[in-house]
């Protein structure tokens, strides 16, 4: 996703990094677009807005909208992330979001 040039990946990016991954798509809102379509359009689950935290969120600049997390575990295969990947770099160059599917 570092090359998807829309989106915005938050954390750390070390050996010490959890199985969390928090984006937002440029100019996409992450709960009313984002999550919906991952969800409704693409079978992948996540969870979007503050998280219970939005202390954090202001802290990292992404309040009052929050991030969408995306959470990969040790069930998932390549190619469901390469189906994640894909389906947020179509998501990042749709521009009538009333179309997407």
């Amino acid at each position: 996703m570092t090359e998807i040039e829309e989106v915005k990946l938050y954390g750390r990016f070390d050996d010490i990094r959890a199985s969390i991954v928090s984006i937002n798509i440029t100019n996409i809102s992450p709960d009313r677009i984002v999550a919906p379509f991952l969800e409704n359009v693409k079978g992948i689950i996540t969870r979007a807005g503050l998280h219970c935290s939005p202390w954090c969120h202001k802290a990292l600049g992404t309040f009052p909208n929050g991030t969408v997390r995306i959470s990969p575990g040790f069930f998932n295969s390549v190619e469901d992330i390469d189906v994640l990947i894909s389906s947020i770099k179509q998501l990042s160059q749709q521009k009538d979001y009333h179309v997407i599917g």
